[in-house]
């Protein structure tokens, strides 16, 4: 085997294989950068997520509250009109 044999055999393998390693290590990178983005994308989701169940909760508690005053104020006037009643 001669060197210029070698040269054609390394001419022939090596060099596309390692124009594929670059092109697969660059496919891992953008698959690595779009995984990076996708898990920012479901962070930001979960936070937002987060605070709309915390803001849904406050306007429960504040429409459970007033609610319950509502209720009270029925009574207090419902027995209000019972008094009126009796004393007539």
């Amino acid at each position: 085997m001669t060197i210029e044999d070698v040269l054609k055999i390394v001419g022939i393998v090596l060099f596309p294989s390692i124009g594929a390693v670059v092109w697969l290590l660059g496919q891992m990178y953008g698959l690595r950068t779009d995984l990076r983005h996708i898990q920012t994308l479901l962070e930001a989701d979960r936070t937002q997520s987060a605070d709309r169940i915390r803001r849904l909760e406050a306007t429960v508690e504040k429409i459970a509250d007033a609610l319950n005053g509502l209720t009270i104020d029925l009574a207090k006037h419902g027995l209000a009109e019972l008094k009126k009643k009796d004393y007539q």
